[in-house]
């Protein structure tokens, strides 16, 4: 047997975090014949641990315990455990929100029998959201007789933004990327700079 390392990135709702958790877990032999532990190794056994993010412009980070301290508590068996990462820390601004798109994220482990490695791609649209969302909620409600450009605007981004979003849940970057980009354009049309 031998340790399947496996994590999960999800974007927070305000665009600022990456949360990141190691899911891996602890050995069981009834339920989880991957987990650290043995008869597998333990995390104890770790040497190095590596996160290597690729941005949607293609520039690549790659991240150990010096430079992003909480990294030095992966691996991990406790997959409650949520390490926090920001735009900051693969080059963005201070308080920054993530830029809008496709990131992968590879999560390596060398320990001193082997190396484990896992690549996943988190599809990051909050940008978009805010936009669409806010484009939502400035139509004018005391005039509406359904028909008002705004309203039209409004639904035509929201159906985009929304099948982005399934676009995204089915893994299909291609269709994804096309979908932002309209999105995205919609939202400098009706001027959504203050996400």
């Amino acid at each position: 047997m031998s340790v399947l390392l496996n994590f999960n990135i999800k974007e927070t709702d305000n665009s600022k975090t990456l949360n990141f958790t190691e899911i891996t877990g602890a050995y069981d032999a009834l339920n989880n014949t991957d987990g650290w532990g043995a008869p597998n190794e333990a995390t104890t056994d770790a040497v190095t641990t590596t996160l290597t993010i690729t941005d949607p412009s293609g520039t690549i980070t790659i991240l150990t315990s010096a430079e992003l301290a909480g990294l030095a508590s992966f691996p991990t068996s406790d997959t409650g455990l949520i390490l926090q990462i920001t735009p900051q820390v693969i080059g963005g601004a201070i308080d920054s929100k993530f830029v809008d798109g496709l990131y992968t994220v590879t999560y390596k482990i060398v320990t001193t029998a082997t190396t484990y490695t896992t690549t996943h791609k988190v599809f990051v649209s909050g940008q978009a959201r805010c936009c669409v969302y806010g484009m939502l909620g400035s139509v004018d409600l005391s005039n509406c007789d359904c028909t008002s450009a705004d309203l039209a605007d409004a639904l035509e981004a929201y159906t985009f933004y929304r099948s982005l979003i399934a676009n995204a849940s089915c893994g299909n970057e291609t269709k994804y990327t096309e979908l932002l980009n309209i999105v995205n354009k919609l939202c400098a049309h009706e001027h959504c700079a203050s996400c």
